[in-house]
């Protein structure tokens, strides 16, 4: 190969190596500082009533999710989400419950840190909310809660996923008022810190 070959072949590999470094938002990416979220899909309400069929438990299923990235790999913060469905029978059914939340990214070291599997749990308050006029009935309890799911960066700091998660309602005078939820997730990142403060050392452009 001449010599004006081999300048051309390692400009390119030089221009690769700081378009990925400048430019990859999945290389360059780190969850830091704060985040909101939100889930939005169907859910299922687990009946004490065996008649009830499983298409008649579906429904809405939405939640809302603040907090920080205490670290890489770890969200730590609140969950606000419910279940709610009008019968033919003029019932309407409401659970929800509000949760201390926390996400984790098991993969982190593996994949590159915009995609991923994540696991959660949390624990909270639950209510479940009973109504057919002239007749309305609120029960409050104990809240758990546990998913998975995936999650990947579209562009920038916004990210999109699909997660699955099951809600423990510990009511006192309502069993099994458990919901699960298949939502996709909607996440927006926002940074502490700049771009190119963000990047590791590896991943910053050599001179």
């Amino acid at each position: 190969m001449t010599r004006l070959g081999l300048l051309a072949v390692a400009a390119v590999v030089d221009g690769s190596s700081v378009a990925v470094a400048d430019g990859g938002h999945s290389e360059t990416f780190r969850r830091d500082g704060a985040y909101i979220g939100v889930n939005v899909g169907v859910g299922g309400l687990v009946f004490p009533d065996k008649d009830q069929t499983a298409s008649r438990r579906l429904s809405v299923a939405a939640a809302l999710r603040l907090g920080v990235a205490s670290a890489p790999g770890l969200l730590l913060g609140f969950s606000a989400g419910g279940w709610t469905r009008q019968f033919d029978e003029g019932v309407d059914v409401t659970v929800g419950a509000v949760t201390g939340q926390a996400t984790w990214f098991p993969l982190g070291t593996v994949l590159p840190p915009a995609r991923g599997l994540f696991v959660r749990g949390g624990a909270g308050l639950s209510k479940a909310i009973v109504a057919v006029a002239p007749f309305y009935r609120e029960e409050y309890g104990l809240a758990a809660e546990a998913g998975l799911g995936w999650e990947f960066q579209v562009n920038g700091d916004f990210h999109l996923g699909a997660a699955f998660d099951w809600y423990f309602a510990f009511l006192r005078d309502v069993p099994d008022a458990d919901y699960w939820a298949g939502t996709v997730q909607f996440t927006w990142y926002v940074p502490a810190r700049s771009p190119e403060s963000r990047r590791s050392p590896s991943d910053q452009p050599s001179h």
